[in-house]
């Protein structure tokens, strides 16, 4: 629970407030905006124009909150859109993993488990989410499920090397491309 004090002492990234704000003068289509927001509000006037023109690197919460709570925004400083000092905005999706980086151990994955149903059940996932990744479409998964994969992945290796299955299969490729390559050299004579 957050007391009084520590809730006089938050602060805000002013640049955040002061977008919202700027856009709710553009919006208002009033003369002097700021002048009724400070009267809406009980904010001072002079620290509304420090906001807007950016004057400090950031504002008491208690401020942004009785800024906000006039436009009806209140809930901007919950969901993240208004950051504290010093944090960037992709710290807000820490359990997001774009589908990209996950994609080649996925298609792995698949690959070693023999199907896309396989995999998912080796990795304890829904099939639709494997489906998902391979359809290599911009998308996200959540950090938890990627983990998931990876580890799978690394599992279902050291299976495979325990079972020389890795072993035998890269023989028959090396055997392979040789037949390859010495047709491809006979073909001239």
């Amino acid at each position: 629970m957050t007391t009084a004090y520590q809730y006089d002492r938050e602060r805000v990234r002013t640049d955040d407030l002061a977008l919202i704000l700027h856009q709710w003068c553009q919006m208002s289509g009033e003369e002097n905006p700021l002048a009724r927001m400070s009267e809406m509000s009980g904010v001072d006037l002079r620290t509304l124009y420090a906001i807007r023109n950016k004057k400090t690197k950031s504002t008491s919460y208690y401020l942004a909150d009785k800024i906000l709570v006039r436009l009806n925004m209140d809930h901007k400083l919950k969901d993240g859109t208004i950051r504290k000092p010093g944090q960037k905005h992709e710290e807000y999706h820490k359990t997001a993993v774009p589908c990209s980086h996950v994609l080649p151990h996925t298609k792995e994955l698949v690959k070693r488990c023999g199907g896309a149903p396989q995999a998912a059940q080796y990795a304890l996932v829904t099939p639709q989410t494997i489906n998902r990744i391979l359809k290599e479409k911009q998308c996200t998964i959540q950090r938890g499920t990627a983990r998931k994969i990876l580890i799978a992945l690394e599992h279902r290796r050291e299976e495979d090397a325990e079972v020389k299955k890795v072993h035998d299969r890269l023989l028959r490729k090396r055997q392979q491309d040789a037949i390859e390559g010495n047709r491809e050299r006979l073909v001239g004579y």
